[in-house]
């Protein structure tokens, strides 16, 4: 039996952790977010945890139990997504500035044919945010990633094009290397690979091509 978290986030990682979950695999869930259109924030998250855990298992034994988790924030009745851009992070900044949101999590925990769902709802109070606060360097410094530098290169496993929601702000100019190795499988010779096609790249960083 082993325990496998269906998410990326160091985060949540940390927390089953502390909470002394055994030997944690992280096998991160990659495939589109999906729920049922205008469904409510509550069944939004029980939903997306549960397609993720459902997708994880699928390359896991029927022992293994694959915990995930999904969190959206809710604001005047609508879900925010994830910002398209350093535009639209800063208008979500602004509305959130100096009023109370609503943070949902959902959770499902998946075991065979097994399976445990939950949702909670927690009130946030944002403090007051002034126009000049609202740059890039604030949206940077509240990442989970505050103080380390953006990745030069994102390896994408399992031969999937899409990001997933992962890192969204931090790979805006990173370099990607899509392999359809699975990423339980993936070992130094790919890692090699992936490191020698990044050297040959001619980075621009936005740039026009010299």
């Amino acid at each position: 039996m082993n325990w496998i978290l269906a998410s990326g986030s160091p985060r949540r990682r940390e927390l089953l952790e502390m909470l002394g979950v055994p030997d944690l695999t992280i096998r991160p869930a990659t495939g589109p977010e999906r729920a049922t259109p205008g469904a409510g924030p509550e069944q939004t998250v029980r939903e997306l945890s549960l397609h993720k855990a459902q997708e994880v298992a699928q390359t896991c034994a029927p022992e293994d139990i694959i915990i995930a988790a999904d969190t959206i924030v809710y604001l005047d009745g609508a879900i925010l997504g994830k910002p398209r851009d350093h535009d639209d992070a800063a208008r979500m900044l602004t509305a959130l500035s100096g009023r109370e949101h609503i943070v949902y999590t959902g959770v499902a925990v998946l075991r065979g044919g097994e399976l445990r769902q939950a949702a909670e709802r927690t009130a946030v109070r944002f403090r007051t945010l002034t126009p000049e606060e609202i740059d890039e360097n604030t949206i940077a410094n509240h990442l989970y990633t505050a103080g380390q530098p953006d990745p030069d290169l994102l390896i994408r496993s399992s031969g999937e094009l899409r990001l997933s929601n992962f890192l969204l702000w931090q790979v805006a100019y990173t370099e990607f290397w899509i392999t359809n190795t699975y990423w339980p499988d993936f070992r130094a010779g790919d890692l090699f690979d992936a490191v020698y096609a990044y050297q040959k790249r001619d980075r621009r960083y936005g740039g026009l091509k010299k």
